[in-house]
């Protein structure tokens, strides 16, 4: 089960930064026509049309439609996504393009919030206190301490860090990132970097103080 959470985390996280870096407002196919959201990620099993099609019911996305939108032709146009109800088969009826990106960055921050909280639980219950250490990463309000603003993609600016994983527990051919978001105010003054044994770091940037402070990140991949 928490390998299965995984794979969904890995996979909400990539969407979340495609859109964020502004992937479906410079596609790289079907120029011609509106993008279609999760269908024209390269988060997507058919992205590659070279490829022999997959049947949608193997991508990780569809746990989140309905039995009933699961049998569909595209059953993540189903995902219901926020309290009013919404969904991409109806917003792409009557919403504009910027109010259908909205709606599916908020989704995608309060799913991947909810699974790293699980992922701390898991943690918290295990033997690994590591493990819980790690898992302790949000994309959903601002890396710094100091701060807690919540998250926007409209402003501010992403990081993307390799996870580190002790060499014994390493998985083969691991592709698992970790993102981190500093707010419009904070990306002004501070940036993040990643320093082996001790993980990602916030400081200030050289331009702002005489003296760099550099302050450890309670979060650290």
């Amino acid at each position: 089960m928490a390998k299965d959470r995984q794979v969904l985390l890995d996979v909400l996280n990539a969407e979340l930064e495609f859109l964020a870096k502004g992937g479906y407002q410079h596609p790289a196919r079907a120029t011609w026509r509106p993008q279609f959201f999760f269908q024209d990620s390269p988060t997507c099993l058919n992205f590659d049309p070279d490829q022999r099609p997959k049947p949608c019911a193997d991508c990780p996305l569809t746990e989140f439609a309905s039995a009933d939108s699961q049998q569909k032709k595209y059953p993540c146009r189903y995902i219901v996504l926020n309290e009013q109800g919404d969904t991409l088969d109806s917003l792409y009826r009557c919403g504009t393009q910027e109010e259908i990106a909205s709606a599916v960055m908020d989704w995608l921050s309060v799913q991947i919030a909810r699974l790293e909280r699980a992922n701390v639980e898991s943690a918290a219950a295990s033997e690994d206190p590591e493990l819980h250490v790690k898992a302790t990463s949000t994309f959903s309000i601002c890396a710094n301490p100091d701060c807690q603003a919540p998250f926007d993609y409209r402003q501010g600016r992403l990081f993307r860090f390799h996870k580190d994983h002790p060499v014994r527990e390493r998985p083969p051919n691991t592709h698992s990132v970790q993102h981190f978001w500093l707010c419009g105010t904070c990306c002004g003054n501070y940036t993040l970097e990643y320093r082996d044994e001790c993980g990602v770091l916030i400081r200030d940037l050289p331009e702002t103080s005489d003296n760099l402070d550099t302050r450890r990140f309670v979060a650290a991949p």
